[in-house]
């Protein structure tokens, strides 16, 4: 019997922002998660490091590039949070990202996609601010998983020791796009909350004291673009 060939896959470092205004809330993008099958989730504003480039010189780039947004590399401070994991894209090549979160407080902004790549544009449909309750309450895929924790630990005023390890994903049923992605971007209006959160803290006090565990994801045919 002829071995089949193994193939390593693909190293994608990528940098991330935690966007938070002063009401506490953090801008999210929905987009598809395949080219190939309407499904989506919910995503922080970043996206892969270049040759040369350091983490916040990405990260800083990628808002400009993304949301308009312009700030210094050194102004994001310390990287807050990690985490990894394994995907497959489209044409079947396999992916390792490696994604490094920022934390960023900004007063209230314009979202601005002028900047932003044509393929980009095709896959997302809309902006949004959450609350940390709300990031709780939904039953929407939201990645990173854990991002509601580490929102809650973050605007506590609490800066972790090391990178927080967040899981990957999260195993839910994929959800459907409520409308085409080929439509006006637009920041959609705050809803209502539902409740406060709970155990947030404690949950990230258990993720910062214990040594990283980078969370494995193995993706099926309908999450090929890279979370």
């Amino acid at each position: 019997m002829i071995a089949m060939p193994t193939f390593q896959p693909i190293l994608r470092d990528s940098a991330r922002v935690l966007l938070v205004d002063d009401r506490d809330r953090i801008l999210l993008y929905r987009a598809l998660r395949s080219v190939k099958d309407p499904y989506y989730a919910w995503y922080t504003p970043g996206g892969g490091i270049q040759p040369g480039e350091t983490p916040s010189a990405a990260a800083a780039r990628e808002l400009r590039e993304e949301i308009g947004y312009e700030i210094a590399p050194d102004t994001l401070g310390p990287v807050v949070a990690i985490s990894a994991g394994d995907w497959t894209r489209n044409d079947g090549t396999p992916m390792r990202s490696e994604h490094s979160f920022f934390f960023l407080r900004v007063p209230a902004l314009q979202v601005d996609i002028s900047g932003m790549e044509k393929h980009e544009r095709s896959l997302l449909d809309v902006f949004r601010w959450w609350t940390a309750a709300e990031l709780c309450a939904t039953d929407e895929c939201v990645l990173p998983a854990d991002l509601a924790d580490l929102l809650e630990f973050l605007l506590s005023g609490e800066v972790p020791p090391e990178p927080v390890a967040l899981s990957w994903d999260r195993q839910v049923a994929p959800t459907r796009t409520l409308r085409p992605p080929h439509i006006p971007y637009a920041v959609d209006p705050p809803r209502s909350g539902s409740g406060p959160a709970t155990e947030g803290h404690a949950r990230l006090r258990a993720y910062v004291s214990r040594s990283p565990f980078l969370g494995h994801w193995t993706p099926t045919a309908t999450n090929g673009l890279e979370p």
